[in-house]
């Protein structure tokens, strides 16, 4: 039996988001910094392959989190700011793909177009965004520990969430292109609505 292959899909979307958890986690926990360390330091086929294995796990669980805590604030607009001209700004409500129309010509192709573009790109900055977030909370506990942490903590603080934000919009994106996408291949138009509820306008292309 052939085994799967390791698209690069699923290595941005769950393993690199899984592999700084994990960093992160290693700098509050000796027992896992112990672990990881001779598999790091003295790198083979079997270490690389159990790190990827708890890099994985680590990002599937971020995963967890994400579809919990971020992708229901897609289907809120965004506060202080405009949908109009930038629907992705709106709300925009989830999609499932309906997948009998997959069995139609050139279906299948576009929706699988449309994971690999779209949906793991949106998996990849809400999971590096968390993340993200989850090194920075371990990394103020580790800096607690040091003597003058104010500066530095300051500064993780500051890299982090600026980050963790310009990952944010960027998820908000993609999850815009992958619902359209699959709402195109439903047959239907997906609109997204602003703060009053009223659909948001599209850019209208300039004659």
């Amino acid at each position: 039996m052939p085994i799967p292959g390791l698209d690069f899909g699923l290595f941005i979307a769950y393993i690199l988001p899984g592999a700084i958890a994990l960093y992160g986690v290693s700098l509050i926990s000796s027992s896992l910094r112990e672990f990881l360390r001779p598999n790091i330091t003295q790198p083979s086929v079997g270490a690389t392959l159990i790190v990827a294995v708890f890099a994985l796990a680590a990002g599937r669980v971020i995963s967890i989190g994400r579809a919990a805590l971020i992708d229901p604030t897609f289907g809120v607009a965004l506060p202080f700011v405009s949908c109009h001209g930038a629907p992705q700004r709106g709300a925009v409500r989830p999609v499932a793909p309906d997948y009998r129309q997959l069995t139609d010509e050139g279906h299948r192709e576009a929706y699988l177009l449309a994971v690999a573009g779209d949906q793991r790109q949106y998996q990849f900055c809400g999971n590096t965004a968390l993340a993200l977030l989850l090194c920075m909370s371990c990394a103020l506990v580790a800096l607690r520990r040091q003597e003058r942490p104010r500066v530095r903590m300051l500064r993780v603080t500051a890299v982090c969430v600026v980050l963790a934000l310009l990952l944010y919009g960027g998820a908000r994106t993609a999850y815009y292109s992958y619902m359209r996408a699959v709402a195109q291949l439903n047959g239907s138009e997906l609109v997204a609505f602003d703060h009053a509820g009223r659909p948001c306008r599209a850019v209208t292309p300039s004659k």
